[in-house]
C-alpha cells in the first residue's frame, strides 16, 4: 500500500461519509461496490474483543469500497472508523 493517499480526517460517521461519496462517485458515472465491511464481518462473533476499547462495545468500521468506471475497476477505497467518529479516508 505504498501508493495511498489520505483524502480526509474527518469527524463524521462513517456509513454517513461512504452513502455520500457512493452518490458523488454515481453522479460521476463511478458505480461503487462495497466489498468488505468490518461490522458485517464481526457480527457472527459477539464475544470478539476489540483491541481499541477492550471491554466497551466496538464501533471500529473499516469499510473497502471497489469504484468501477466504464473501463473496469478503477481505484480502490478504504474507509476506516474507531474511537468515536474519527474517520479516514484513502483511494488506492
Amino acid at each position: 500500500m505504498s501508493n495511498t493517499n489520505q483524502l480526509a480526517k474527518l469527524d463524521l460517521d462513517c456509513e454517513v461519509v461512504i452513502n455520500y461519496l457512493s452518490g458523488y462517485l454515481l453522479d460521476q458515472g463511478v458505480r461503487t461496490v462495497r466489498s468488505f465491511d468490518l461490522q458485517s464481518a464481526c457480527a457472527s462473533y459477539p464475544d470478539l474483543t476489540c483491541s481499541h476499547h477492550e471491554n466497551m462495545a466496538c464501533d471500529c468500521q473499516l469499510v473497502i469500497l471497489l469504484a468501477y468506471g466504464q473501463s473496469g475497476l478503477n481505484k480502490t477505497c478504504h474507509a476506516e472508523h474507531s474511537e468515536a467518529s474519527c474517520f479516514s479516508f484513502e483511494i488506492f
